[in-house]
């Protein structure tokens, strides 16, 4: 359990949905850098490519910002 204060929770509020703004202007399969893995014995390591359908991360923000409303 977290407690929250009325200051923080606004904050959360409006970073919530700025990130939805961005990620609902974003394209329909969005790609992100995730960690990066040392390669093997002579090999370069990489980044890690993650792959996410728009409307996936939309509903799940969606959901985070309907809690926090009832707040």
């Amino acid at each position: 359990m977290t407690i929250i204060d009325e200051d923080s929770v606004n904050k959360l509020k409006n970073t919530l949905n700025g990130w939805r703004a961005l990620f609902a202007s974003a394209p329909m399969e969005i790609t992100l850098t995730g960690m990066y893995r040392e390669g093997g014995e002579g090999e370069e390591g990489e980044y890690e490519q993650n792959f996410f359908e728009q409307v996936e991360i939309l509903t799940q923000l969606d959901a985070l910002i309907s809690l926090v409303l009832d707040v």
